[in-house]
């Protein structure tokens, strides 16, 4: 029935709840959620707690995915890629840290302004020094957030050749370690750095 029964094709908003509410004993909801033949979004709508395949209604843009839904479903296999590619997705670093082995699209990830993410020590300090992951980042587009934190730990496992040494170059954190980035840095920046004490 859920498979390919046409009932569930009807464009008729109101018929289509009735029969979902006729019916909602025998529908397999994670079978239906794959159809391209159905109005989806009505049925998430009606019966919005369901067995869906969540992961097909990602794709398909049906639900906006976050981090709330991931933690309400924790035995959900989830795919991670598509779960990270959505711009609804904002992760916090303690997610992070704990699913820091789950395939996530960390290219877009770190390109998302998310500063409970990317302005933690700890998950730079971990995807950084996590060669896998750390090739897989934008370096430039998270080290021009005003937040990217920068402490002696971090330098060390930096690929300080990708970062925006401008940006860094203009901010009070960098000071300290002048002499240790004298290559880097963009001495323009550093001179206009109102932070600098001469």
């Amino acid at each position: 029935m859920s498979q390919a029964s046409k009932i569930f094709c009807t464009k008729d908003k109101q018929l289509l709840n009735e029969i979902i509410e006729a019916n909602k004993k025998y529908i397999r909801f994670d079978i239906i959620s794959e159809r391209d033949d159905v109005d989806i979004d009505q049925i998430v709508r009606i019966y919005p707690v369901a067995d869906y395949n969540f992961n097909s209604l990602i794709e398909k843009n049906v639900i906006s995915v976050t981090q709330n839904l991931i933690e309400e479903k924790p035995d959900y296999s989830w795919d991670w890629m598509k779960v990270s590619s959505s711009k609804t997705f904002y992760p916090t670093a303690e997610f992070l840290l704990s699913h820091i082995d789950c395939n996530f699209n960390w290219a877009f990830l770190s390109n998302q302004d998310n500063k409970q993410a990317w302005g933690d020590e700890k998950v730079i300090n971990t995807v950084a020094s996590n060669s896998e992951i750390s090739s897989q980042i934008d370096w430039y587009s998270l080290s021009s957030l005003g937040y990217f934190p920068l402490n002696e730990n971090i330098i060390r496992v930096l690929p300080l050749e990708k970062l925006n040494w401008k940006q860094l170059s203009g901010r009070k954190v960098i000071l300290p370690f002048i002499d240790e980035l004298t290559e880097y840095l963009d001495w323009r920046a550093v001179s206009q750095n109102r932070h600098l004490k001469l």
